[in-house]
């Protein structure tokens, strides 16, 4: 399913009135400039440029529809507000507040179909993986799960449901279960360039993995570049990727996801379960 995702994050400075308002009628919104227009040429006329990026946006979405995660974070921590817009159904309206402290104002307003509040702790990826900074950008990583919470529907237990991020951590149970590392050193992935994990065996060795997303010959060419430098005495190097990558290397040692992916399936199912569908985890065991 080619479902359009969109994140939106309301980090208007207003009252916590007004969202409440927007939260209790599943409305998205934003404010740019103090303008009824919704024509994104007007905001570029006006030197908007942000302003009429997001209102053009919010116009194809409304057009094609899109599935919406929204935070409103003032007011709901730990909560998403997930629906739908609908072509037909939702449409871009402006309407008009009042804050106290700055008088009246004028938010571009998106209505929210089959819209459902959604704790985080139910879906921990949800959390990990929202986009940064932007006040409305895609969210395509997410389309699929958000599709299906809004379906309410388990996501198929297979790798594919794994979102990106999820698999270095996979990769480290796999690891783990393997009885390959004892102790991280470092935490997965973040800012590191040249490896993904850093961490220690039963034996004493340092353990260094590479987790790659994609096949592709350009890319696992230079992805194992950066992790050789880590082969030496006491040293185990991993490279994790899909099985189309075929890496060859001596000073490492290559696992595809779709092997580690079938082996902890075998060896851990709930550990699965709970990853791609936390919710429905959570429901089988009694929560």
């Amino acid at each position: 399913m080619n479902t359009d995702a969109i994140f939106i994050r309301h980090k208007l400075s207003t009252t916590p009135e007004i969202l409440e308002t927007l939260w209790s009628e599943n409305l998205i919104a934003v404010h740019y400039l103090n303008s009824e227009s919704t024509d994104p040429d007007y905001y570029r006329g006006q030197g908007e440029k942000t302003g009429a990026e997001v209102l053009a946006r919010l116009h194809s979405c409304v057009k094609t529809g899109a599935a919406v995660a929204a935070s409103y974070r003032s007011i709901r921590p730990g909560v998403l507000k997930i629906g739908r817009i609908v072509p037909g159904k939702s449409i871009i309206a402006p309407r008009r507040f009042h804050d106290i402290n700055r008088g009246e104002l004028i938010y571009k307003v998106v209505n929210l179909i089959s819209a459902k509040d959604i704790y985080l702790r139910r879906y921990p990826v949800l959390n990990a993986i929202q986009p940064r900074q932007k006040t409305l950008t895609g969210w395509q990583s997410a389309a699929n799960m958000l599709e299906a919470i809004l379906d309410n529907r388990p996501l198929p237990i297979t790798l594919g449901s794994l979102h990106p991020s999820q698999l270095e951590t996979l990769c480290y149970e796999y690891l783990r279960a393997k009885r390959l590392l004892s102790h991280l050193i470092l935490p997965i992935g973040r800012n590191m360039y040249e490896v993904d994990m850093c961490a220690l065996n039963t034996n004493g060795e340092m353990v260094f993995a590479q987790v790659t997303h994609t096949g592709s010959d350009s890319t696992t060419r230079d992805k194992v570049e950066r992790l050789r430098p880590f082969a030496g005495d006491k040293c185990r190097l991993f490279y994790f990727g899909p099985e189309n990558a075929r890496v060859q290397d001596d000073q490492l040692t290559f696992c595809p996801f779709e092997k580690v992916f079938e082996f902890m399936l075998s060896e851990n199912r709930l550990l699965i379960e709970k990853m791609i569908n936390t919710d429905w985890a959570n429901h089988l065991s009694g929560d």
